[in-house]
């Protein structure tokens, strides 16, 4: 991983480097500068890597000034730490839904070393951690939209996914990506390490804002279709549209509920189901495009992926 990286973990979290370390452990890991004593059997019981790894090792090898073997590794120290503690630490990566969201380089970090060293259950752990980031179906999109984040979230995102083969997360990831790009436009060289995932937002990009002028367009259908005797009800298609209009964002990111709640005081009942109606269609047809939009296929390739990665393995919690 480059130091950009790297940097950016160092920045969003602290991280002790000296941990974990336990005193009866039977094996130090090496990263850069940085020791970690650690549990043998433990570390090859969850990781079919190491357990590999440890089975064809020979006697001869390194050894530290306590005796015990020693195994290089070439990560960053931190993150190293950060994904050996998501291995001895149950209480630091937990993914019960009612905890705490990790931060986003947390959740990162151990799916890519995970990923890289066969954890399978922190590999799961860590995607149904992503998911709760950015919705992976329907009905997730549809009940909040995406929650807001700074951009570099779905990059993180994105470039991992990427990596680990969990292209199920990138419809949502990658359509906030190039959502993001319309405001990013000057300081989009300070993503240049996610350089694949720059190039599939940019090349989504015209489909998201167009997109997010045909919902907009939907406010003059409403407008247009409007029963009630009242003008006031037009009135508020076109002033909420107006204001959605002038934002540099496209209006595709936009939860249903706010601008419900936005039309509540001064539409009637009949003219916002019309609306609402109009909307959920639009919501359909858009979620169902954005897997062509990133040149993934389809959902129902995705939908196997997902339920491929977020399967239990027998003994797994």
């Amino acid at each position: 991983m480059d130091s950009d990286r790297t940097a950016t973990l160092r920045s969003t979290q602290e991280t002790d480097l000296s941990q974990p370390w336990f005193s009866d452990g039977n094996i130090t890991l090496i990263a850069g500068d940085s020791s970690f004593r650690v549990y043998k059997s433990l570390l090859a019981a969850q990781s079919t890597f190491f357990r590999d790894l440890f089975s064809s090792a020979s006697d001869d090898g390194l050894h530290d000034s306590d005796g015990l073997p020693v195994l290089q590794l070439h990560d960053d120290p931190a993150e190293l730490s950060c994904f050996l503690r998501a291995i001895f630490d149950s209480s630091f990566f937990n993914a019960h839904p009612s905890d705490p969201i990790p931060t986003t380089t947390t959740i990162v970090v151990v799916l890519r070393l995970s990923h890289k060293y066969d954890v399978r259950h922190l590999r799961r752990r860590a995607l149904l951690h992503a998911e709760r980031l950015v919705p992976a179906t329907y009905a997730a999109f549809r009940a909040g939209g995406f929650i807001n984040r700074p951009a570099d979230t779905f990059y993180l995102l994105a470039d991992v996914a990427i990596e680990v083969g969990a292209d199920w997360l990138l419809p949502a990831a990658l359509e906030a990506g190039s959502r993001h790009l319309v405001w990013l436009r000057e300081h989009r060289h300070t993503f240049h390490e996610y350089q694949e995932v720059l190039e599939r937002c940019v090349a989504g990009l015209s489909a998201i804002q167009q997109a997010g002028h045909d919902r907009l367009a939907l406010f003059d259908a409403a407008d247009a279709e409007c029963v009630c005797l009242s003008k006031r009800c037009r009135r508020t298609f076109q002033k909420v549209k107006a204001r959605y209009a002038s934002s540099c964002m496209p209006a595709t990111g936009i939860a249903w509920q706010n601008i419900e709640a936005e039309l509540r005081a001064s539409v009637c009942a009949q003219c916002r189901e019309l609306w609402r109606e109009r909307d959920t269609e639009w919501a359909i047809n858009y979620w169902n495009s954005l897997p062509v939009v990133y040149g993934l296929g389809g959902w129902d390739r995705l939908q196997r992926i997902r339920d491929e990665d977020l399967k239990l393995d027998e003994g797994e919690e």
